[in-house]
């Protein structure tokens, strides 16, 4: 899961493409932590990063739908309807993580069920933003740069 980044997934627009390709890179980490689940720091590093996933997640989205507004994407509320649902997901996998967590404490020995369930959140979330940029940003990535070549704006 090291390079889950592929060139198909560029939209040419900068600032989106390099929040993009960070998304693929903390994902990856985050099934590299959880490599390590025995040991109590681990959980806080994993804990951390999923929280930092989801945080990342508002400011991309803050950013791409700024941008969108910035050029009128006639597309903008159905776009902003994937994001929500993303944020929904992270926001529940954050909870279910937070009661694996609770039976570990309890002396539960469940450090293979929450290796998987890292490794299904990653593949989930890695799937999401591979299918999500593929289907929907390439949509408005190109009705903005039509726009940019019709007004001479930039980013």
């Amino acid at each position: 899961m090291d390079n889950l980044w592929k060139q198909e997934y560029l939209l040419d627009l900068d600032s989106i493409d390099d929040q993009h390709k960070k998304f693929f890179e903390m994902t990856a980490g985050i099934v590299q932590l959880a490599e390590g689940i025995e040991n109590d720091r681990a959980i806080g590093q994993i804990i951390k990063a999923i929280g930092g996933l989801r945080a990342y997640a508002f400011l991309h989205f803050k950013t791409e739908e700024e941008l969108l507004l910035k050029y009128a994407f006639p597309g903008y509320l159905h776009h902003t309807t994937f994001h929500n649902f993303y944020l929904e997901n992270m926001i529940n996998f954050e909870t279910e993580f937070k009661e694996l967590i609770k039976r570990k404490n309890d002396g539960d020995d469940i450090n293979v069920a929450m290796v998987e369930y890292l490794t299904q959140m990653a593949d989930y979330v890695a799937g999401w933003w591979a299918e999500h940029i593929v289907k929907q940003d390439t949509i408005y990535a190109k009705y903005i740069i039509e726009q940019r070549k019709k007004f001479g704006k930039s980013e």
